[in-house]
């Protein structure tokens, strides 16, 4: 306990470290190895070892510590762990048999990683050759969206009905007819949400019927068809909106072509490396013993 006390005497000193570290006067301009933000016995931490630990963070965590007072909070952690660790290493904990397993485990993946980033990962990354050539491949059956059409349409049983309906539409809007002026007339519409049709899929009750879809793709935004005969009764049917066929431009969806080609490059880079490093370190594995 008085060694922690001792060590948490360094706090007194953080504030005026940073303070006069920040507002150097005297014109000579200091290394960040020279300014000193804090002493453990007689160990000095820098500006420079500030720096450092910064930099080996993660990319998105690197943006929170760019004011004073989180580069403050930052040196304070760091001193947090530098003391508890002399305390620890007081009683030998450095020795400890579980800590230094786990301390070779994670420097071993740390350099795995590392050696992923700067010998597997370039050779999967595709060249703008490939990513075309992967576009060309699956232009059609990744890429190409289908045309279709949004109509409002008004159902009737009979063609007499239709035509009734028809000729109100001489006198009224398509929406104003549908919700108050069918009484008498077994009907049905839609007229709130559109509904959307495919050449190849058509419509439900309605079906991939030839004329019906001949006429909704043929109309302009706004107009009214004839009634149109179906299994379903008749149909007269507003166009609303229309979208053709077309392929999706390969500078939208170059970034997911480039990400989807780097997976699948990586794994076959990964295997082969896998594979020569096995042969070259003469790997013999034995599963059977795993029962």
């Amino acid at each position: 306990m008085k060694n922690i006390l001792k060590y948490i005497s360094v706090f007194l000193i953080i504030s005026s470290c940073l303070s006069y570290c920040g507002s150097q006067s005297t014109g000579e301009k200091i290394s960040d190895k020279e300014k000193i933000l804090a002493v453990i016995n007689k160990d000095k931490i820098s500006m420079e070892d500030l720096k450092k630990n910064i930099e080996i963070l993660p990319e998105e965590y690197k943006s929170q510590f760019r004011t004073f007072n989180d580069k403050k909070n930052l040196l304070q952690d760091i001193l947090t762990t530098e003391m508890l660790f002399l305390a620890g290493k007081e009683k030998s904990m450095d020795r400890n048999e579980k800590i230094i397993l786990k301390v070779d485990n994670f420097r071993k993946l740390l350099v795995r990683d590392l050696y992923i980033n700067k010998y597997i990962k370039p050779k999967a990354t595709p060249s703008e050759y490939d990513i075309r050539e992967y576009y060309k491949k699956h232009k059609n059956d990744k890429y190409f969206k289908k045309g279709y059409v949004d109509i409002h349409y008004i159902r009737t049983e009979t063609e007499k009905e239709a035509k009734q309906v028809s000729g109100m539409l001489k006198r009224y809007e398509f929406k104003e007819i549908a919700r108050s002026k069918l009484s008498g007339i077994k009907s049905s519409y839609e007229v709130k949400s559109p509904s959307r049709v495919y050449k190849d899929e058509g419509m439900p009750k309605v079906g991939r019927n030839k004329e019906f879809i001949d006429i909704a793709f043929s109309l302009k935004f706004w107009e009214i068809s004839k009634p149109i005969k179906t299994s379903d009764g008749y149909y007269i049917i507003k166009l609303i909106g229309k979208e053709p066929d077309k392929y999706v431009d390969l500078d939208a969806v170059k970034d997911t072509i480039k990400n989807t080609l780097e997976r699948e490059n990586f794994l076959k880079v990964m295997d082969e490396e896998i594979a020569a490093l096995k042969s070259k370190y003469n790997v013999k594995i034995y599963p059977e013993m795993l029962k």
